[in-house]
């Protein structure tokens, strides 16, 4: 642990003390803290009593999962009073990843945020105990590297993984396996028509993408690709994954079926070009979207896998949601190449678009349900996030996969103890209404003109025309009244926090919609001027936007 390490972790257990009115360092009370060689890195244990805590850590990473867990078990009043959690704790995650990943672009939370909030914020999710941080550099709407724009997204990213490699985070660079600029050459770009066994069109594309088999096309791939790799140069980069769709994929005769065919022989090719720019970083091998677009997809991967070949290899990357099938030869535990996967669980898009224009999105019971059904499956997992809003469901996430809880109530009350400073009988109630939210999240836009739609509105669309209709609304006046009831009962000091509010502004919108019959009305602009606040969404993108008016009318341009 360097010096400056050791500053940044002591300021952020002081400031999670100072947010619930607590001076810390406690007077008469001994934290302390030290690093075992026995322990893995992020693998921790702790004993504690009325006079002092003393932590034993493998590594940083460990270091603040094991601070996270005494302070959450540990009693805040939110106006200066602390009971310190007594007793033994211990954890050594089975799983090596149990991260993040923020998904930069759209003008989302991690875009737009104040460098020091998203400091914070990865200073939290280390707390909650993520030892990976992943994110990805989006370059399809850039011309080049040097596009200004594009300039101010690397050292945004660069300053990410720097400051999350301080807090203990191993990273992973996204990367999709023929994603290309704006300016590739037409005549090297990759297909996307139904064709060639394809039943539909890959989604997602922006048809810049390139083929890896048109005359100069993996070429052009790999010189696009080690163009960005050399502007990242210096950044500290653990993995490296390889995404096959959304956005990517080629459907021309040569490249399909593309996860067992030009995919793989891309992924060959920029697993050298890796090997020679960053001989240490690991690959992952994404799988997402096998067999949506074409049938026989994943036998074919796996076939080809296991030819051999591919042994550099050091994980699978992909999910199977509640709704999707599953390979029986994966069911039956024989991954291609052997390979362990990890998880990128979707906790952000499910149910409600705009995603986060609403609040809060809990979802327990979903995600209880995927990883008691698939969690033996994965070695780990990476949630897709898109911002701050579903904070309560990376909360859940991190504890199912670091080993630290497979209940997703024992986590929801834990969260509203530290988080919101609750007592007992308030976190009970919290844990129900996060059920109720879940039950009231789904909904479809719809408008006058008649259809559905999903991220545009004609642009002579009034306000109040939109309507989103949720579609179990039955529990909508009970969740709001409940938030109120916590609300009333929960310290000044915390009823203003974002983790709050985004909640409670929930059930405010929800409950506006229904009292006039699903159209927006015009409080709802109040509450969605908030939600920009919070989020830092004044720029944010149609698919990201609160409510606003300008936001939904900002067309996303692909």
């Amino acid at each position: 642990m360097t010096d400056v390490q050791k500053t940044i972790f002591e300021a952020a257990v002081a400031r999670k003390f100072h947010e619930r009115q607590v001076a810390f360092p406690l007077s008469g009370f001994a934290f302390s803290y030290d690093f075992s060689a026995s322990l893995r890195e992020d693998a921790w244990r702790l004993e504690a009593s009325e006079k002092g805590v003393t932590i034993e850590a493998g590594g940083v990473a460990g270091l603040y999962a094991a601070a996270g867990a005494w302070m959450r078990r540990s009693r805040f009043d939110g106006e200066g009073g602390f009971q310190p959690f007594v007793g033994e704790l211990a954890l050594s995650p089975e799983n090596p990843i149990h991260g993040i990943y923020f998904a930069s672009h759209f003008h989302n939370y991690y875009e737009d945020a104040p460098r020091e909030e998203l400091e914070h914020y990865l200073e939290d999710l280390a707390f909650q105990g993520s030892n990976v941080l992943m994110a990805w550099y989006d370059m399809h709407h850039y011309e080049s590297v040097d596009q200004p724009e594009s300039q101010r997204m690397i050292a945004h990213l660069r300053h990410l993984y720097g400051y999350a490699s301080l807090v203990g985070m191993k990273t992973v660079f996204g990367t999709l396996s023929n994603e290309a600029f704006a300016s590739s050459p037409e005549e090297m770009r990759a297909e996307w028509q139904v064709q060639n066994g394809y039943t539909s069109r890959p989604t997602g594309h922006y048809h810049v993408e390139l083929c890896p088999n048109k005359e100069g096309g993996m070429e052009e791939i790999l010189r696009e690709r080690r163009e960005v790799m050399k502007a990242f140069e210096g950044t500290p980069i653990d993995y490296i994954s390889i995404w096959p769709y959304d956005q990517g994929g080629c459907t021309c005769e040569k490249c399909a079926p593309w996860g067992a065919n030009g995919y793989l022989d891309t992924f060959k090719a920029l697993s050298a070009l890796y090997a020679e720019i960053l001989p240490e970083a690991k690959l992952l091998c994404s799988t997402w979207y096998f067999d949506r677009f074409v049938p026989g997809e994943w036998q074919a991967f796996a076939d080809r896998v296991n030819q051999g070949g591919f042994e550099n290899i050091s994980y699978l990357f992909g999910y199977f949601a509640n709704e999707e099938p599953i390979p029986d030869f994966i069911r039956k535990g024989d991954m291609p190449g052997g390979k362990k996967m990890i998880a990128f669980p979707e906790i952000s898009m499910h149910g409600a678009h705009p995603w986060g224009g609403f609040g809060a999105n809990p979802m327990p019971e979903r995600m209880e349900k995927n990883f008691r059904r698939n969690g033996s499956l994965y070695a780990g997992a990476l949630p897709y996030s898109e911002g701050i809003y579903e904070d309560i469901n990376k909360a859940l996430m991190l504890a199912f996969y670091s080993g630290a809880s497979d209940s997703a109530d024992d986590v929801l009350r834990e969260y509203a103890f530290f988080e919101y400073c609750l007592a007992p009988d308030a976190a009970e109630d919290f844990v129900t209404l996060c059920h109720l939210l879940e039950s009231t999240l789904g909904r479809k836009t719809a408008y006058d003109a008649g259809g559905f739609v999903i991220d545009k509105a004609p642009v002579h669309l009034k306000y109040t025309d939109r309507r989103y209709i949720i579609r179990d609304p039955e529990k909508i006046e009970e969740a709001a009244a409940l938030a109120c009831s916590i609300d009333s009962r929960m310290p000044l000091s915390m009823r203003k926090t974002l983790r709050w509010r985004i909640v409670k502004l929930r059930t405010e919108i929800d409950l506006e919609l229904l009292k006039n019959d699903m159209y927006l009305s015009e409080k709802q602009k109040d509450y969605a001027a908030e939600l920009v606040t919070l989020y830092h969404g004044a720029e944010a993108w149609s698919s990201v936007t609160p409510l606003t008016e300008e936001g939904l009318r900002r067309v996303v341009v692909q």
